[in-house]
């Protein structure tokens, strides 16, 4: 699971939910317009350079575009300790941090964004792998 960006848990959908269907095209609205807002924001920040979208980021270049503040450095590196993390994974979660940052229209990645970015990569091990980053 090293390779992957994202792993989730889809639940089946309730019933109820799939009947809403005037409040789904209302979100998927909102959620189109916060795509764009974050796609305009890579396109200024990777303007002049070889890429287009944060998973294109070479290793060498993450810690330039998805730079850290004190608090969140010190929170990827207890992440990193505590789930022991490859550097690949290390890096992804990153990445994945900064599209979460664009997503709401954050500046700078922050811990939330962080925070979310983990759990989408490092799940508890009951479906794949060991949840360690690794698996």
């Amino acid at each position: 699971m090293d390779r992957i960006d994202l792993n989730i848990e889809v639940l089946p959908a309730r019933i109820e939910s799939l009947q809403e269907a005037a409040s789904a095209e209302e979100r998927s609205a909102q959620i189109l317009k916060r795509v764009e807002q974050a796609r305009a924001m890579q396109d200024a920040r990777y303007s002049g350079t070889v890429y287009r979208y944060n998973s294109q980021l070479h290793d060498r270049d993450v810690e330039r575009y998805c730079a850290l503040e004190a608090e969140e450095r010190m929170l990827m590196k207890s992440i990193y300790e505590q789930y022991d993390l490859s550097a690949r994974t290390y890096h992804k979660i990153l990445k994945v941090a900064r599209t979460i940052a664009d997503l709401s229209g954050h500046l700078r990645i922050t811990t939330d964004d962080i925070s979310e970015a983990v759990f989408y990569k490092c799940l508890d091990g009951r479906y794949w792998g060991s949840g360690n980053g690794k698996g």
